[in-house]
């Protein structure tokens, strides 16, 4: 029945109503039908979709890494770093913003 929705085109927020369980539920047993090849992998086509949790499963699987955390970007860094990134913070923004605002910065100068 699943592998019929996911076929037709359905989300998995579709499927879940249609089923009457939760998205996380209809998700979990999309992901066992493509791990066990009932259904095709994820096509990456949809990868600029707005929900950013499936965006980021989704780039996790194209490139075979995890995503890690902010914590765990910290902890690859020299105390002499920590102190020097935490002091940069600007009031009212989290580490995280912080560490992307950096990112966002490489990304825009590698696109000019």
């Amino acid at each position: 029945m699943i592998v019929e929705m996911i076929n037709s085109g359905m989300s998995s927020r579709q499927v879940a109503d249609e089923m009457g369980i939760t998205v996380q539920a209809a998700r979990g047993r999309i992901r066992r039908l493509r791990e066990n090849g009932k259904l095709p992998p994820v096509p990456f086509k949809h990868l600029d979709n707005s929900d950013p949790h499936l965006t980021i499963a989704l780039m996790r699987a194209k490139y075979g890494t995890n995503g890690g955390s902010i914590r765990d970007m910290i902890a690859a860094l020299t105390i002499a770093e920590v102190r020097w990134f935490w002091s940069q913070i600007p009031k009212g923004m989290h580490a995280g913003e912080f560490a992307a605002s950096f990112i966002r910065d490489a990304y825009h100068e590698d696109q000019t």
